[in-house]
């Protein structure tokens, strides 16, 4: 799906969400909206002018490319979807950029002391803010098929090679489930044998 559309913006977190619904269909709107708050939408590269994305929809992967040029927001999906002018993959790319360029809500506290944080309290939320989300992205994958293997018995799929850290530990953890799983199943096998015998 290709598109290009008149945009009076120069920039494109200028796009707000109730713009982006003026311009295309409620449809599209609606699954591009449902998309972000399921977390089905991956940012890869992103600045003020180009956004590259991929989304996971209801058929698979698809990656979108969205440029603002020369007065015109041009987008282009893998998807074989007609939604004009925009499809729900590009919505969510969108939708998703405008979010993710927002700051952070401000906290109002209370005026209260500062304490240090605990060593190993420091060093977990340190090392949670230290995860790439193309690694989880690349554990996300991993796990679709792993999880298959798992409901049918099959042994799991060859680790992504990642480097040390949070995310390797979870596969780590993940195929540590399985061996124990495998040897139980094993012993299970073992017992009911003698018990038979």
């Amino acid at each position: 799906m290709r598109s290009k559309i008149p945009c009076s913006a120069d920039k494109l977190s200028l796009l707000v969400p109730d713009m982006i619904q003026a311009v295309v269909g409620p449809p599209a709107f609606k699954m591009g909206t449902k998309y972000v708050t399921e977390n089905r939408v991956r940012i890869v590269e992103a600045d003020e002018v180009q956004i590259s994305s991929s989304v996971i929809g209801n058929s698979g992967l698809h990656e979108q490319t969205i440029r603002l040029r020369d007065g015109n927001l041009m987008a282009k999906c893998s998807c074989p979807l007609e939604e004009q002018p925009l499809c729900r993959h590009c919505v969510a790319a969108l939708l998703e950029y405008h979010r993710w360029v927002q700051p952070p809500p401000v906290r109002r506290t209370q005026e209260m002391p500062v304490s240090e944080p605990h060593p190993t309290e420091q060093k977990r939320t340190m090392s949670a803010t230290d995860i790439k989300f193309n690694e989880i992205a690349t554990f996300i994958e991993w796990l679709q098929p792993a999880t298959r293997a798992l409901e049918r018995g099959q042994a799991l799929p060859n680790a992504p090679k990642l480097g040390p850290g949070e995310v390797m530990g979870w596969i780590q953890a993940v195929q540590k489930l399985e061996e124990r799983r495998r040897e139980s199943e094993a012993a299970q096998a073992a017992l009911g044998a003698d018990v038979t015998a």
